[in-house]
């Protein structure tokens, strides 16, 4: 869902995400190919477009995933120059906290809940820069 796996495959005009794209016999993918590499920086660049570029004084800093993938794939620059989206923080149930201004919205905490909780709690709603991640309940 976030796209940082886009992968070249031979024999395809563009880079598929090797996370949902099925397996054949004889296919040649590249994951360090000129269109991987530079989807790859794409997907990054638009991933942080409204995250908060603070690591120093963050918490997290060091210690966090999205830094260290940033750091890997990113390019260092980006071409959005617009004010970054504030998001609140929901108040989803006693045992989920929330720090809406970090997500990014790749969905991870969604799938996580659906295929190893097996609850279908959390959600995608909206389109562009409305979207956001909440309990389907807010709809």
């Amino acid at each position: 869902n976030c796209r940082m796996c886009l992968v070249d495959v031979e024999k395809f005009n563009k880079p598929l995400p090797a996370c949902a794209t099925q397996v054949a016999d004889g296919m040649k993918v590249s994951t360090t190919s000129k269109m991987a590499t530079e989807a790859q920086q794409s997907v990054m660049e638009f991933l942080l477009i409204n995250h908060p570029l603070d690591c120093p004084i963050c918490d997290q800093g060091g210690e966090c995933e999205l830094q260290d993938t940033a750091v890997a794939f990113g390019s260092g620059q980006t071409r959005y120059k617009e004010e970054k989206r504030v998001v609140f923080n929901k108040n989803i149930g006693p045992l989920i906290s929330t720090d809406m201004t970090r997500c990014i919205q790749c969905t991870r905490c969604v799938r996580f809940l659906q295929e190893v909780g097996g609850m279908m709690e959390l959600g995608m709603v909206g389109r562009g820069e409305h979207s956001e991640i909440t309990a389907y309940v807010d709809r």
